[in-house]
């Protein structure tokens, strides 16, 4: 959970099968790429679901060729971000209409970007009532509830294959010098580690090729190898 103990919507996108229109966070991490990995696993009919990954939930909603995707901690639960989702979804048709079907990748970032941030930040907020309704109105809280336990939530597991699955990292977006130096390191050691796993596997194939050959010479020239 994030440090304010407030769990939230950390991250949201719209897209165009795997090509991201607009989107915005204000942490850091990788989630971005695992995002981009789920996107190709996302079927291209209208629906909506929610994955599981770790301590997060990938919510999306697809309609008219679109996908509307937020990350949110699964403490957050779904109700409100799918209630954040639909709302994202018609203010961006009302924008920007039919032209996410044909626009490049990153067309409507600059223009909607705040667009996603505003909205992020209301759904975030507890004090909200767009999203979190007052008792006169609890028969909605109800509908809500109902509407969104027949959204199935899998394993994220199920779409990604094995080699695909990261483990997912989140910060806050004022620890970015930290971490960015906490990865480089991490990434230095990879390097490293496969660089010597590289280096183990030339040196028993070149081990193999020698045997190879002495045992070709030994058939040909006798065991001393006195041709």
């Amino acid at each position: 959970m994030s440090n304010n103990m407030e769990p939230k919507i950390i991250y949201a996108l719209i897209a165009r099968r795997s090509d991201v229109l607009a989107e915005f966070t204000n942490m850091t991490g990788n989630f971005e790429q695992v995002t981009r990995k789920l996107l190709n696993k996302v079927p291209p009919e209208d629906g909506k679901m929610s994955y599981l990954y770790q301590k997060y939930v990938f919510h999306y909603v697809v309609e008219d060729g679109l996908t509307y995707l937020c990350m949110a901690e699964e403490e957050f639960g779904r109700i409100v971000p799918f209630q954040f989702l639909d709302d994202v979804k018609s203010t961006f048709v009302a924008t920007f209409g039919d032209r996410g079907k044909t626009a490049h990748a990153y067309a409507f970032n600059a223009d909607f970007q705040t667009v996603l941030q505003k909205k992020m930040k209301q759904a975030n907020d507890p004090r909200n009532s767009a999203y979190r309704r007052t008792d006169s109105k609890i028969h909605n809280v109800n509908k809500a509830i109902k509407e969104t336990q027949k959204i199935v939530m899998e394993n994220i597991d199920k779409v990604l294959e094995r080699g695909d699955r990261i483990e997912l990292l989140v910060h806050k977006s004022e620890a970015l010098t930290t971490h960015s130096m906490q990865f480089n390191q991490h990434a230095k050691k990879l390097k490293n580690r496969f660089w010597w796993k590289n280096v183990k596997m030339w040196i028993l194939v070149i081990c193999v090729i020698v045997v190879l050959i002495y045992i070709l010479l030994a058939i040909a020239c006798g065991p001393k190898v006195q041709c």
